[in-house]
């Protein structure tokens, strides 16, 4: 039996093929479980052959939304340990030991998160280990970093469907994951440990525009911080301001906050 499930996600038919190309290696007790969404109506390639590996499981479905997707694949999942991710994803042999190395390190977290490597660095890690519940500022871990213990979570926490990828909200899935993993009582750590390499900026990321970005950052809020998140706008609005160094731009900040929450609330 595996010890450690690598969940990937992918849609369509070139979906499969990016999964191909990137580096999964043959590491004992690891798995790749593979959740392969297609549209409705549209006919499935042939699996690559370079996926017709006994470490490795394709569930395909007919469905569309990265949370779903995930979701479907963790209700498969069977090893003790689980690790989000993507189909553009490469891993290296040391990266995913050290992912079950971590673990056995620490009996008694439910939830880890580590660090990827990329040539487009947007985000800066700590350099010491730490509970990620500490309130680390700017510490946004994304799914690709996320690996828990099945027990703690299947069956007990699902994503949240209407965030992430071709979903009504298209991001901020993690950020409302790792709020309900706290909320259940999990118990997580961030390690310095570099995982994976994941070449280029998220999807989300590439999508640039304040026009995007704030009513996700709206909706999300809106989802965690039920009571809170109007004051939460004011003080975004005003960093915004002031990192312009003018308040002119605040009214229209306010505007695509507010717009944010009523989309979600209309959900």
């Amino acid at each position: 039996m595996a010890s450690l499930e690598v969940m990937i996600c992918t849609y369509g038919a070139a979906g499969i093929c990016r999964v191909a190309e990137h580096s999964h290696p043959h590491v004992e007790g690891v798995r790749y479980l593979v959740g392969w969404q297609m549209p409705q109506g549209e006919e499935a390639p042939e699996v690559p052959p370079e996926l017709m590996r006994d470490d490795f499981t394709i569930y395909r479905h007919e469905s569309a939304g990265l949370s779903k997707n995930r979701n479907y694949i963790l209700s498969r999942a069977s090893a003790p340990i689980l690790l989000f991710s993507d189909d553009d994803v490469d891993y290296t042999a040391d990266g995913l030991k050290g992912v079950i190395d971590a673990f056995d390190s620490h009996p008694d977290c439910d939830l880890l998160t580590f660090r990827y490597d990329t040539d487009v660095p947007w985000k800066k890690y700590l350099a010491e280990e730490r509970s990620i519940w500490s309130g680390i500022r700017r510490y946004y871990p994304i799914c690709i970093e996320i690996a828990f213990r099945r027990e703690a979570v299947q069956e007990r926490i699902a994503l949240d469907e209407r965030f992430g990828v071709k979903a009504p909200v298209p991001a901020g899935e993690e950020d409302v994951f790792i709020e309900d993993c706290r909320r259940a009582g999990l118990r997580g750590r961030f390690v310095p440990l570099t995982i994976c390499r994941h070449a280029g900026s998220s999807t989300f990321e590439r999508e640039d525009g304040l026009e995007r970005h704030i009513p996700v950052k709206a909706a999300v809020n809106a989802r965690i911080f039920t009571y809170t998140w109007p004051l939460r706008m004011l003080l975004h609005s005003f960093r915004d301001a002031r990192s312009r160094r003018t308040l002119r731009f605040m009214p229209r900040y306010v505007k695509l906050w507010l717009d944010g929450v009523k989309k979600f609330r209309r959900l």
